[in-house]
């Protein structure tokens, strides 16, 4: 497997962490909740680290220069390679134009950086694909950006899958949760996709439980690449290696 799988950690894991994996990137950025800029800044981080922003904490009368200055500072003063925008919340105009100046930051300081789709503009930029449920077709997720660069979220997924006469009902699940619960059973690994699953008949009709593993989602990360994905993500409480 060639392909970068940076593992994400919070401020607790580095500090509990003896041995930081290769490559890290680091979870803990947040929008400060008490000023204009950024809270939970690192003081250090193996070069070559990833920076990741979220917006847990709302933009709320924050100042766009200070939180560039303040990504500006942390990428050369750690030696991170780049920037990613982990943004859930519906993009707001404010969002927008930090998106759009952080990416032309990282252009002028030689940083690469990736972001949601909405808040992809007119400026050089990766998209940051959420993780796609463990049983979908790579190709398909992958068609409506050919040509771009592409970060993939490599999270591990479950999903409940109930096989009825009148159709199918596909629910998601916590992946740990149905991965214990097949902890007695035979389980067996979908061929192509590379995913777990386990299936009980009942008297209306089938349940499927649809799962990753580490083992699972690693397998899978040389398909996604071969489709154009560069870089994946994921968090090291999951993935981390026992």
């Amino acid at each position: 497997m060639s392909i970068a799988l940076y593992l994400a950690m919070t401020a607790a894991d580095f500090s509990h962490c003896p041995l930081l994996p290769e490559p890290v990137a680091w979870m803990a950025l947040h929008f400060s909740p008490a000023g204009q800029g950024l809270s939970n800044c690192p003081a250090t981080l193996p070069p070559g680290s990833l920076l990741i922003l979220d917006d847990q904490i709302p933009w709320a009368g924050h100042s766009g220069d200070m939180v560039c200055r303040t990504v500006e500072s942390l990428l050369l003063n750690t030696g991170a390679m780049g920037l990613l925008l982990d943004f859930e919340r519906p993009a707001l105009p404010e969002t927008r134009s930090l998106a759009a100046a952080l990416a032309a930051r990282c252009h002028r300081l030689g940083r690469a950086i990736a972001m949601p789709p909405d808040y992809l503009g007119d400026f050089a930029a990766a998209v940051f694909l959420p993780a796609p449920p463990c049983y979908a077709d790579p190709a398909k997720v992958m068609a409506p950006w050919q040509g771009r660069t592409v970060w993939l979220e490599a999270a591990l997924t479950g999903y409940q899958a109930e096989i009825r006469a009148g159709g199918v009902d596909i629910q998601p699940r916590q992946p740990e949760a149905l991965a214990e619960l097949a902890a007695g059973e035979q389980s067996f690994l979908a061929p192509r996709r590379l995913f777990q699953y386990v299936s009980r008949g009942n008297s209306q009709g089938v349940t499927v439980n649809l799962f990753d593993t580490p083992d699972s989602l690693r397998a899978r990360l040389p398909a996604w690449e071969a489709l154009g994905v560069s870089l994946a993500v994921g968090p090291w409480r999951q993935l981390r290696e026992n």
